[in-house]
């Protein structure tokens, strides 16, 4: 943002994007059996709403719900499959 010719930048309070734990994932699980919406899970682990909408849509089990150790495993071999 420019004012008065001088260049600013806002601060986020969230962190920069980084993968989620092993212990945010449990989190994430025991939020969702508890009915706790995406935002109040986003806010309780200080991460985006939209880190953790994608992260239950990408890790929802052939059953579609969201195991966090299966979540996790995905997460394993997907990082497997994509190092040369």
């Amino acid at each position: 943002m420019i004012l008065s010719g001088k260049v600013t930048t806002f601060v986020l309070h969230m962190k920069k994007h980084k993968h989620l734990t092993k212990e945010q994932r449990y989190t994430i699980c025991a939020c969702l059996r508890k009915k706790m919406s995406v935002s109040d899970i986003a806010k309780f682990i200080d991460v985006s709403k939209s880190t953790v909408s994608m992260e239950i849509k990408r890790n929802l089990n052939m059953y579609r719900h969201y195991v966090w150790i299966d979540a996790q495993q995905f997460s394993d071999m997907r990082k497997l499959d994509s190092t040369p």
